[in-house]
């Protein structure tokens, strides 16, 4: 074992590997505690010390020796500041670096990430000079915008003659020896007096303790340390957190065959050539077995014995059926074993456990019969390769496959000649997509995919929550992409309950895409007759307002951070309650520390950064206590690292671009039920203003009045195309009655300008109709960049906070903060504050 080093005053240090170590672009690592690395001390100290030594003169090579009469790094000052205890002042040391020998060999390889990425490069390039994507022939050859041939206007990759020594005149980017701090033996732990005693989250209402932690988030400010997205994430500390991030280490390092069994693996690596040949017995059992598939092997097998007594005809067993279908249509399914409670599912790092870590309860129980292990309870994933390669198998499937290909080819085409996209109709003109394209990230054959999950409640008065995912392959065009017939399923989760873990239940689908991305999948293409290699790129994750955060791991809408696209606009909070809300002007008389920011401005409103969200998120990976990680959590909005992370960084948009807006309910259910609840007086939010002049906003209070306009609706039938779908009900009588998204878009979107000119006073009726124009400008099929930029007006009037509290404000007596029960209104929401008696209630947009 390696001896100790020791200093004069007894305390060990520590300078094993994992204590002291160099990241992949040259900056040396934060010592490590003692006791945590106790394995890596067993190694042999003289294997550890040569590498140690190469790998430092390699580093003092590249950037040149560190002034040592520098002083430390911001953050390293700061952790050491905090750290130190007032009755060991006196004896705390720095760890010395190890010496340097000048003769030594320098010649060890370090890998340096190429800072060039961070360039502000133009997406398209300079058509004018030459520097830009050029129009090919993906859709025929599987060439040109997406081929093998260099693109022109590529980015010099490292070792390029024109760009070989402009790393050599950078400065190094962090000394080493600053990033050194003291360590001695209690380093694992933090004191109360360091960190304060664990427990719940600061009352913010104190100005001194906001103050103090916003002084402590400086301190660990991660901006003077250049990060890269391929960087791996820091260890953190807390349990919960060290969990998910070996989930997402272990969705990175997947492999195929540690999850397949043999024959679903052999079809996986080596698909079949031509397309599964169906005799007519064959099609008419699988017909069958299509039909009965809400029925039981049982059910089917009666069939068929009712058939062959009456036509003499024997079909296929019922094994036998299910068999060929799973090779006709890559449908198979991998079981895994879940907690009867829905807790968890046990994979991954929960994978050995014999009870839930949430519940206790057991993950066995004994077959009455056989007295053999079974497991409770068991969850089914799709896994989504062999559903590929049957897409691709006939030459129809392979036409339809290379829709992405062609439509990217008229996209560069149309940039090569007007020099800009002028038109946005699909995913492909978006800037995501173009740039994979132009760094050769997303290649011909590759299959652009988005997922998309959600839970749902199966019986109305039984706790019955059953979660459900799919794949949506956006290399089909959009007319076929949504339907039923092309929508893959990813997995089933059966309940009864909400999961608690809902990423131990995700990692079986993105260990096996992660596999996919690293491996690359074998698929038959029907229209070539040949095989082709195939990457599923990973572009969206999509859910509801609700479920996303389980995926993405953010706070959800009703954190201080709550925006699904980390935007950054903080949120407020009432006096005495913990859920924040996205107000955008700062109500009167209000005092609560870090919420009585000034008016927000909507147009200050960005895309979502990764670089950003990578920083907050090591700020909460770092968190040394529970205390502080609830700190973090309240000022960046992440919960956790995104399970998405553990996917191919190369293959997949990154985080949190990944993740979209949910315009379905933010259109379709939300704005228009909140609306009529302003104009019925009927919201959570109800103003009573008795002997006070009625607000002139609610004009559909009265019951006969709401009838009359509910027969005006129902009057519209016989006028409807069949094209519009379902026909929006009487609301007088239907509105609470499951009134469905559909008929939300017809009545509120098409029929509203006609029907609420009638009951709206003018000038709300205009605003009114600057909402219905924008929107609608935003569903068409094909939008120009002219109709984009008018949308955009349109909605910023619509929703400017000081236009929409002077059209909706009203004078009443009582005094409070309420809130409306719209999840979102543009994605924001709508706020009545109630100041001092007789009072003025505004409608505060966010």
């Amino acid at each position: 074992m390696k001896e100790l080093t020791r200093h004069d005053d007894g305390r060990i240090l520590c300078e094993c590997r994992k204590c002291y170590q160099i990241c992949r672009d040259g900056v040396y690592l934060i010592p490590r505690t003692y006791r945590n690395h106790k394995k890596y001390r067993d190694l042999d100290p003289d294997e550890e010390e040569l590498e140690h030594r190469a790998a430092r003169a390699a580093f003092f090579k590249k950037w040149g020796k560190p002034n040592t009469s520098s002083a430390s790094s911001s953050s390293s000052q700061m952790h050491t500041r905090r750290r130190k205890k007032k009755s060991k002042a006196a004896h705390k040391t720095t760890v010395p670096p190890l010496p340097l020998d000048e003769d030594m060999s320098a010649d060890a390889e370090i890998q340096y990430m190429d800072d060039r990425d961070d360039l502000d490069v133009p997406i398209y390039g300079d058509v004018s000079t030459g520097d830009a994507l050029t129009p090919g022939s993906a859709s025929t050859q599987g060439k040109g915008l997406m081929g093998d041939a260099p693109m022109q206007g590529d980015v010099p990759t490292q070792g390029d003659a024109s760009v070989g020594g402009a790393q050599d005149e950078e400065e190094a980017p962090v000394d080493p020896s600053s990033a050194r701090r003291t360590c001695d033996e209690s380093d694992e732990e933090d004191s109360e007096e360091d960190l304060g005693t664990p427990g719940p989250v600061p009352d913010f209402d104190q100005p001194q303790l906001g103050e103090q932690l916003e002084d402590e988030d400086e301190g660990h400010d991660s901006t003077n340390i250049s990060l890269n997205l391929n960087d791996p994430l820091p260890q953190p500390t807390l349990s919960k957190l060290v969990l998910i991030k070996d989930m997402v280490e272990d969705v990175n390092s997947a492999r195929l065959e540690d999850d397949l069994d043999e024959q679903m693996l052999g079809r996986l690596r080596n698909p079949p050539k031509e397309p599964e040949s169906l005799a007519s017995d064959i099609l008419f059992s699988m017909a069958l077995f299509n039909n009965l598939m809400g029925g039981s092997e049982q059910m089917y097998h009666d069939t068929c014995q009712t058939i062959k007594h009456f036509t003499g005809r024997t079909l296929e067993s019922y094994h036998k059926v299910k068999t060929k279908v799973e090779n006709t249509t890559g449908v198979a399914q991998l079981r895994n074993d879940m907690c009867v409670r829905s807790c968890v599912a046990f994979t991954g790092p929960l994978k050995e456990l014999d009870k839930c870590p949430e519940c206790n309860e057991d993950r066995y129980q004994k077959n009455k019969k056989s007295g053999k292990l079974q497991p409770r309870q068991q969850f089914y994933t799709i896994p989504l390769g062999p559903q590929l390669q049957a897409m691709w198998r006939t030459p129809e499937g392979a036409d339809r496959m290379r829709y992405r290909n062609r439509k990217t080819d008229e996209i560069i085409q149309k940039i090569f000649d007007e020099r800009k996209i002028s038109s946005f109709e699909d995913v492909f003109h978006g800037s995501e997509y173009i740039d994979a394209c132009r760094d050769k990230r997303i290649h011909p054959n590759d299959v652009f995919v988005m997922f998309s999950f959600d839970g749902a409640q199966l019986y109305r008065d039984k706790a019955s929550d059953a979660w459900f995912a799919i794949w949506v392959i956006l290399n089909l065009s959009p007319d076929l992409r949504y339907k039923k017939k092309y929508v893959l399923p990813a997995f089933f989760v059966p309940g009864p309950k909400k999961p608690e873990n809902m990423d131990s239940f995700l990692l079986p689908s993105f260990r096996h895409v992660s596999a996919l991305q690293k491996e690359g999948l074998q698929v038959y293409d029907g229209r070539l007759g040949c095989l082709i290699t195939s990457r599923p790129f990973f572009g969206f994750g999509t859910a509801d307002t609700l479920a996303l955060p389980l995926l993405s791991g953010l706070v959800g809408h009703n954190g201080q951070n709550g925006c699904r696209l980390s935007c950054g606009m903080p949120g407020r909070h009432p006096p005495g309650k913990p859920t924040y809300y996205p107000v955008v002007l700062q109500p009167k008389d209000y005092t609560i520390a870090k919420c009585n920011h000034a008016d927000y401005d909507l147009s200050k409103l960005g895309p979502p950064d990764a670089m950003k969200y990578q920083q907050n998120l090591r700020k909460v990976l770092i968190s040394p206590n529970e205390t502080r990680y609830k700190c973090n959590r309240l000022l960046t909005g992440i919960c956790q690292p995104s399970i998405c992370l553990g996917l191919q960084l190369k293959s997949m948009v990154p985080v949190p671009q990944c993740f979209t807006l949910d315009l379905m309910h933010l259109v379709s259910l939300n704005i228009p039920s909140h609306l009529v609840s302003i104009w019925r007086n009927s919201s959570d939010a109800r103003i009573t203003y008795e002997d006070l002049p009625k607000p002139d906003f609610i004009v559909l209070d009265n019951d006969e009045d709401w009838k009359e306009h509910g027969k005006l609706v129902k009057s519209t039938h016989p006028y409807f195309p069949g094209s519009f779908d379902r026909l929006p009900r009487d609301p007088s009588k239907k509105i609470n009655s499951g009134y469905k998204a559909i008929e939300w878009l017809n009545y509120f979107w098409v029929l509203g300008p006609a029907l609420f000119r009638i009951v709206l006073p003018h000038h709300l009726w205009q605003h009114y109709c600057r909402l219905v124009c924008g929107i609608r400008l935003l569903h068409q099929r094909v939008i120009t960049e002219e109709e984009l930029q008018r949308a955009h007006n349109l909605l910023t009037q619509c929703v400017t906070a000081d236009v929409y509290t002077k059209l909706y404000k009203a004078k009443q007596r009582s005094s409070s903060w309420r809130t409306t029960s719209v999840k979102r209104f543009l994605g924001s929401r709508l706020y009545f504050h109630q100041s001092d008696e007789p009072s003025t209630t505004m409608v505060l947009l966010s």
